[in-house]
C-alpha cells in the first residue's frame, strides 16, 4: 500500500507493509514498516494484538 510521507510531504511515495504473526507462549503480534522512496524515511513497529495468560 502507498501513502503520503509525513516528513517530505510527497504524495503516494511511502510504502506501508503490515503482517501478523503468532509467537508461541506470547500471542499474536502485528509488525508494520514504513519506507519513503523519496526522502528515505523509515519506521518499524511491533504491536501486541493478543495477550497470553499462562
Amino acid at each position: 500500500m502507498l501513502s503520503d510521507c509525513p516528513i517530505c510531504k510527497q504524495q503516494k511515495c511511502m510504502e506501508v507493509t503490515t503482517k501478523t504473526e503468532k509467537i508461541p507462549y506470547f500471542g499474536e503480534i502485528m509488525e508494520s514498516t514504513l519506507f519513503c522512496h523519496k526522502c528515505g524515511y523509515k519506521h518499524a513497529d511491533a504491536i501486541c494484538i493478543e495477550k497470553k495468560i499462562l
